[in-house]
């Protein structure tokens, strides 16, 4: 990953090439902002920049024998630190370099990644991912060996809110009095899950969701997308680069997703199982994936009701035939619902990434569906 991969972000690149150009880098930097948005690939062009034996202004060359280790995650400087289930083997140490083949993997096939993603790589189902003490002291182990490049040793934590106080308490000596060389870089998406010793040792920098300008303008410059279809899904994801690489993916579009949609919730208001079980049926045979996707549209389109509802039609993010078929839908959707439609909706989405039999859990959630949108009569 370079800077100039990187989608949008322009001001935070600005930002971190001004500190190393005057050579004001912080030991400890924290970048935070919602899913999707690029943190961590900002991160990893940036430790690629500060390792870089021959970078540019603007970017690092590429080519050195350090850029080479970069690109396949494979530099002995440059490591990494994230949240884990527990290993099976009773006894063993509960340290993420344990899965850090599939990290690699995950982070060059896409680093703009969910906390959902890397939980499915791990198989987690219902399983809670940790930083655990064990880390901490692989950490500070890790960062005791001499620079291999003389110059920086990079340390990057993704998801710290995953730690633990033991955790973290064992990391502050470390984060107030780095070795010379050493640089900490976290990746979080919830400050306020984050614990206060952490945070307040850190220089936090802010990373936004791109535009929908500039992320429909990267979609038709670096996959081809007719202008019409990649404004389409740029306002559908808000901006969301992970969403948009799923919907890329999955080549599913909103028309499939809406058609699909207004055939459900015309099905659930009815109660017709005639209609439902075939519904469960066909989202079933489309893949778990095309059927996680379909619910997140499901809680789109429910958010972008109530929206309307409330007479803030500037701001809801539809189609021309989105637009039409909420203005009959909206009022079934309001404050009488919305709130447990959408917990049923998430409960659903968590039951498909837990690997729970699709069409069960879709046919449930239609039952629970048809009696909430009555209640709203």
């Amino acid at each position: 990953m370079f800077f100039k991969d990187v989608i949008g972000q322009d001001l935070v690149k600005a930002f971190l090439l001004k500190q190393v150009a005057d050579d004001e880098i912080p030991h400890a930097q924290l970048f935070a902002g919602p899913e999707g948005g690029g943190k961590l690939a900002l991160v990893l062009a940036y430790a690629r920049f500060l390792l870089c034996q021959n970078r540019g202004e603007q970017d690092a060359c590429g080519s050195c024998p350090s850029c080479v280790k970069v690109s396949s995650l494979q530099h002995p400087d440059l490591h990494f630190s994230f949240p884990i289930i527990a290993p099976s083997k009773s006894g063993q140490k509960k340290v993420s370099d344990l899965f850090l083949d599939r990290w690699r993997a995950r982070l060059m096939n896409n680093p703009y990644f969910t906390t959902e993603d890397w939980k499915d790589d791990l198989v987690a189902e219902n399983k809670q991912l940790n930083i655990a003490v064990d880390e901490a002291e692989s950490i500070i182990r890790k960062l005791t060996l001499a620079a291999y490049g003389g110059t920086y040793r990079i340390m990057i934590i993704c998801l710290p809110e995953f730690m633990n106080a033991q955790t973290a308490n064992k990391l502050l000596k470390q984060l107030e009095e780095p070795g010379p060389g050493t640089l900490f870089m976290m990746v979080c998406h919830d400050t306020e899950q984050l614990l206060s010793t952490i945070l307040s040792r850190m220089q936090v920098t802010k990373v936004h969701l791109p535009s929908e300008e500039v992320l429909s303008t990267f979609l038709i410059e670096n996959h081809g997308l007719s202008q019409e279809r990649a404004l389409e899904i740029a306002h559908f994801v808000d901006g969301n680069v992970n969403e948009a690489y799923k919907l890329l993916t999955n080549n599913m579009s909103n028309n499939e997703h809406f058609e699909q949609l207004a055939q459900w919730m015309r099905a659930c208001y009815s109660n017709d199982a005639q209609q439902l079980v075939p519904i469960a049926e066909k989202l079933h045979k489309s893949g778990r994936e095309a059927v996680k996707s379909f619910l997140e549209y499901a809680l789109h389109f429910f958010r972008q009701c109530i929206v309307a509802n409330y007479g803030r039609e500037e701001l809801t993010r539809l189609t021309a035939d989105e637009a039409k078929f909420a203005s009959k839908f909206a009022p079934f959707i309001n404050h009488l619902n919305v709130l447990e439609l959408t917990e049923a909706i998430e409960a659903a989405h968590n039951d498909v990434s837990r690997n729970v039999y699709t069409r069960l859990v879709l046919l449930h959630t239609s039952f629970q569906v048809h009696k909430l949108l009555r209640r709203a009569e």
